[in-house]
């Protein structure tokens, strides 16, 4: 039988997980915020954290997603615009 600490921690990496794959898979123009700088919303795309495999490093190197490291901060950005080259 699973402690309740390890329930809680598998059922949060399931909803992360769930959170990150309709985050890549949604369309772009009903998700993204606009960007501060251009004030558009077709070249932003979603910063994904953590160790990457290989569909979402293929992403990354698509330009659908930027990856953006292992370590998560208290003030991480969640976006990037690439035309502006900024994350927000």
């Amino acid at each position: 039988m699973i402690s309740n600490n390890k329930s809680v921690l598998v059922i949060t990496i399931i909803i992360v997980t769930i959170i990150l794959l309709v985050q890549v898979g949604c369309s772009q123009k009903e998700t993204n915020p606009l960007c501060p700088i251009c004030n558009l919303n077709k070249d932003v795309i979603p910063i994904i954290y953590g160790l990457p495999d290989n569909e979402l490093f293929k992403e990354g190197e698509n330009g659908k997603v930027k990856l953006g490291g292992c370590i998560i901060t208290d003030n991480y950005t969640q976006w990037y615009c690439k035309k502006c080259e900024k994350d927000f």
